[in-house]
């Protein structure tokens, strides 16, 4: 499974199992420099 993380730079592969016809496991996708933003609410006038 290495070629994920090689070709998803930011995903993190935990533990996982390879089944005869499918795949268990725990992706973790981190963060690649992006920042949050936030769209205001025009009815209330915050976020």
């Amino acid at each position: 499974m290495g070629h994920v993380t090689k070709r998803f730079p930011n995903v993190v592969l935990h533990e996982h199992i390879i089944m005869p016809n499918y795949i268990h496991g725990i992706i973790e996708i981190v963060p690649v420099g992006a920042t949050l933003a936030v769209a205001h609410d025009n009815k209330r006038g915050h976020p």
